[in-house]
């Protein structure tokens, strides 16, 4: 496989911690209300976990998001960033089980099931992964993360024209992107379509 292709986590991960700047969740779980104060707190922790995060502070990104979760047991997006940490610890069955809560929270978070998707790949469950990333996809049909991480592990399954199919779906749907676009033109090559593969680039 080309270097091209290789799961990239740590730039994936960036992405993720990057957008969930901003998001809240609804502040309520069943019969459970969570105070005005507790929901600011709750911020308060999530934004220095995402900073110990980016400084490198693993552990302490994790105590944070922890925090934010005493706080308001219903943040969809402390339990996503505290999976995400988890991931980049490589603890990625502790990472599923926060992504698993924060659907739970959150069933439209697809970021979240990228995010899970991801932590399936490196456990070495690749339909289940397939699932994560096709739902995350359902979700939110520009979101271009997905189709090119399900790409590439389809080609890991040698699935190669489904591999094209993602990559060519996205392209369609989705702000452009250079990785696609490289990713589509290697994919067409190694199947010796190489005007096609031309094109791409």
């Amino acid at each position: 496989m080309s270097g091209i292709m290789k799961w990239s986590m740590l730039s994936f991960m960036g992405v993720l911690l990057l957008s969930c700047q901003g998001k809240t969740s609804s502040g309520t779980d069943g019969d459970e209300q969570v105070s005005v104060p507790d929901t600011v707190l709750a911020y308060k922790y999530k934004e220095s976990g995402k900073k110990k995060s980016a400084n490198g502070d693993q552990q302490g990104a994790i105590d944070d998001y922890t925090k934010a979760i005493c706080f308001n047991p219903n943040y969809d997006t402390a339990y996503h960033n505290r999976g995400v940490v988890k991931a980049i610890i490589k603890d990625y069955k502790g990472a599923i089980s926060d992504y698993n809560k924060a659907i739970e929270i959150n069933p439209k978070f697809a970021e979240t099931y990228f995010s899970r998707a991801n932590a399936k790949v490196n456990l070495g469950n690749k339909i289940g992964a397939i699932y994560d990333f096709s739902k995350a996809i359902e979700l939110d049909s520009t979101y271009v993360n997905p189709y090119i991480n399900r790409g590439v592990l389809k080609s890991t399954m040698k699935d190669y024209n489904g591999e094209i199919t993602d990559y060519r779906l996205a392209i369609k749907k989705c702000k452009p992107n250079a990785d696609l676009y490289n990713n589509l033109g290697r994919a067409l090559y190694d199947l010796e379509r190489f005007k096609e593969s031309a094109e791409a680039y």
